[in-house]
């Protein structure tokens, strides 16, 4: 209760720290295997973008093709074949219900949130917020 009425009133920011969320350690071994099959929707930065964050799709790859090329390459980024394969590609609002329900099925969303605006939205509107939660 404090935490509603020290922060989330007064909509003052707050880090959460030494909370689990996943009922296993996701490591990138993890995720590849959870991963590995699964094509997914890589976006970069582009100016100018109209889409959310101004990140606009612009490969797609297989789970662990990337996990493994963005591992590489944080671990050599001298590596120009790395950086041509994953050059600044991110993973960016990819629904674990959604497209990865067994990574879903490990996450606990902390009580602090499980009442969040989106997911007050009602069922059928249209806007499928508030059943592609939690996302990575």
């Amino acid at each position: 209760e404090s935490f509603l009425t020290d922060y989330a009133t007064k909509s003052k920011p707050v880090i959460i720290t030494n909370l689990d969320v996943t009922s296993k350690k996701w490591t990138f071994s993890h995720l590849k295997q959870h991963l590995a099959e699964t094509t997914l929707p890589l976006k970069q930065h582009a100016t100018g973008s109209r889409e959310w964050a101004g990140l606009e799709t612009t490969k797609h790859m297989k789970g662990d093709q990337f996990l493994s090329a963005f591992t590489d390459t944080k671990a050599s980024c001298s590596s120009p074949q790395k950086k041509k394969e994953v050059p600044d590609l991110y993973l960016f609002d990819y629904s674990l219900p959604l497209y990865c329900p067994s990574l879903s099925s490990e996450v606990t969303i902390p009580k602090y949130f499980v009442n969040d605006f989106l997911q007050r939205t009602p069922a059928g509107c249209g806007l499928m917020y508030r059943d592609s939660w939690p996302s990575l």
